[in-house]
């Protein structure tokens, strides 16, 4: 919040500024304020038309809207001004995946799996379709190596690692290994609890699903 305060003071005394319209769409797009997101990486292309950072996040936007035709195009109109960039590349295997085109999502992070340095995108977006295109052994072994090499990776990025990990094993009936990992992976999650927040929770449930609501809901029409 302190930053968006701080982007939109900026942009009071230089609304041409690209960079920090892109860098306020980021900021949305972490808050999950998706369409506020769009629109001002909107705003960096009107004064950039050729800003590479802002097709791709609105491409990312849309996809956490599922607007995946949207997404893939504004992934190709990036990769037509910047063919080699990594980040658009991994994007747009992600978005195929949601589409439910996994070959076409192997094409795509395939010449990325031969470079010396592979981004996280790269990494996550190939364990995801690696089963779907019988790629799971080399995932696996992937995963373990950028686990092994113990790199700064945040938190989160190794809680991803783990779980992605887990899924893999789990795919192959190797279940010790399964467990291990995604035990791992609940070792690095911080562990928080509120009795107040929790008990904020029950109450908003029990008073959503009043006698009221639930009698208004639809009801399935076929019996057999």
């Amino acid at each position: 919040d302190n930053a968006l305060k701080y982007f939109q003071h900026t942009l009071r005394f230089k609304p041409d500024s690209t960079a920090t319209w892109n860098r306020q769409g980021k900021v949305m797009y972490t808050q999950g304020r998706h369409t506020e997101a769009i629109e001002s990486f909107r705003q960096a292309i009107r004064y950039n038309p050729d800003s590479v950072d802002a097709n791709i996040g609105i491409a990312a936007s849309l996809m956490a809207l599922s607007k995946h035709e949207e997404a893939s195009e504004c992934c190709r109109t990036a990769l037509r001004m910047q063919p080699d960039n990594t980040e658009a590349s991994a994007l747009a295997a992600q978005i195929a995946v949601r589409k439910g085109d996994v070959e076409e999502a192997y094409n795509l992070l395939h010449p990325l799996l031969e470079q010396d340095t592979l981004s996280d995108n790269v990494i996550m977006s190939f364990a995801n379709v690696s089963k779907d295109v019988g790629r799971t052994h080399e995932a696996i072994q992937l995963l373990e190596q950028v686990l092994e090499q113990n790199s700064k990776r945040p938190p989160e990025t190794l809680v991803n690692l783990h779980f992605c990990l887990g899924k893999l094993y789990d795919s192959e009936k190797t279940y010790d290994r399964a467990f291990h990992h995604y035990q791992q992976g609940n070792n690095l999650k911080p562990v928080i609890f509120s009795p107040d927040q929790h008990m904020m929770e029950m109450e908003s449930f029990i008073a959503q699903h009043s006698w009221q609501f639930m009698t208004s809901l639809p009801r399935a029409s076929i019996r057999s």
